[in-house]
Formats: structure tokens, sequence, C-alpha cells
């Protein structure tokens, strides 16, 4: 009987043993904060008209295609300029041996005193692959509305004219007179171009070095 005792205080002892070595449940930690996503951007679709561009004497590029351009406007409420309809419009320059361009089209909004600004047209065409990066600059002391309408003008070549469907605006660079500078975020920009179910680099975002042709 005392053996039979022995042997109970021994498991006794051996299970409360055991238990002591479980580490308790560690209770949940803290979640971590959602990364940032940018800046809230805002972003206005509208139509940029038929894909057809008229050469003159009835001749069309594109002729009988029922397809409209999509003009993608991109705001991001900080910046010291809003565009309004702003795009690109193709056009057929029969003058000095005839040539196809691309011409921007819009208004900008200067909220307050502005030494300069730039703005940037990514352009794609039907498959949603990006064709070219346009930019357009601004240097005068301005405030309010200002028409973009034929404000710059780039050489281009029939293939492109006639492939352009989708055109997204920007604000790329604002000046202010007292020599600060506002910029884009590129991050926040992508993540609304991607929605828009077109092809881009972060580089595609940044022009090449050609200038307007005024």
């Amino acid at each position: 009987m005392h053996a039979r005792k022995s042997w109970i205080v021994l498991i006794f002892t051996a299970l409360l043993s055991s238990l002591s070595c479980v580490s308790p449940q560690s209770a949940p930690g803290p979640t971590s904060p959602p990364k940032n996503s940018g800046r809230p951007l805002q972003v206005e679709e509208l139509s940029g008209g038929s894909v057809v561009t008229n050469l003159g004497y009835g001749i069309q590029v594109n002729k009988g295609s029922s397809l409209q351009r999509r003009w993608f406007v991109v705001n991001d409420p900080t910046c010291p300029v809003r565009l309004s309809g702003a795009g690109i419009n193709t056009v057929y320059e029969s003058s000095s041996g005839g040539g196809y361009e691309y011409r921007s089209a819009g208004l900008a909004n200067a909220g307050e005193m502005i030494a300069a600004f730039e703005v940037r047209f990514l352009l794609f065409d039907i498959w949603g692959e990006h064709i070219r990066t346009l930019t357009d600059t601004e240097v005068s002391d301005s405030r309010g509305q200002i028409s973009l309408k034929d404000s710059a003008s780039w050489t281009t070549w029939h293939t492109d004219v006639s492939e352009i469907l989708t055109v997204v605006s920007f604000v790329a660079r604002v000046r202010r007179p007292d020599g600060t500078v506002w910029e884009y975020d590129a991050p926040s920009l992508l993540q609304q171009v991607e929605r828009i179910k077109v092809t881009l680099t972060e580089k595609e975002l940044t022009p090449e070095r050609d200038k307007p042709k005024n």
C-alpha cells in the first residue's frame, strides 16, 4: 500500500513539472498599420472624340471606325494647378509638305500665383500598350484659368495616329514664385493608371527629351 502511494506521488509530481514547462499562450500583438497607399488622386474619364483623323479631300485615317478615344484626367488635390478636359488631339497639317501632329487640349486652373507648370500626356494604343509620353511646360506668371488648347504640338507618324486610343493627363511639376516646386507622386499615379487597364512602367512616366514644336 505504501509503494502504491509512492507511485501516485511520483506521477503527480511529474505531471506538475511538465505543466510548469508549458509557456502560456502569447496574447496577439497589435496589427500592423496598412502601408501608405500614397496620395488620394482624382480621376475623370472623358471622350476624346473619334479615332478618325481627316487628311482632306475625303481621305481619312481609320475611316469607318466607330471607336472613341478615352481621355483620363488625373488631379492631385495637393497640386496648385488643376486640369480640366485635358487630352491630345491628332491632326494632319497639310502645309509645309504635310505631316501628322499631336496637339494639346483642355484647361488648367491655378489656385494660386505660379511661375511655371508642366503637364504630361501618357499615350496608349488600342491594345493598352504605351506609345509615348509628351510634356508641355508653360512658363508665365499665372493665376486662374489657363488654356491648353494648341498650347503645344508634337510631330508624329501615321502608325501612331492610327493606333492612339487612350490619353492620361496629369500635372507633373509646378514652380511657385518663391522658388519652391511641387511634384507629382509616381507610385500614386501608377496605381491609378493600372486601374485604367493599360501597361506602363515608372520610367515611362518621364518623357524623352524631345521638345514640343511650339
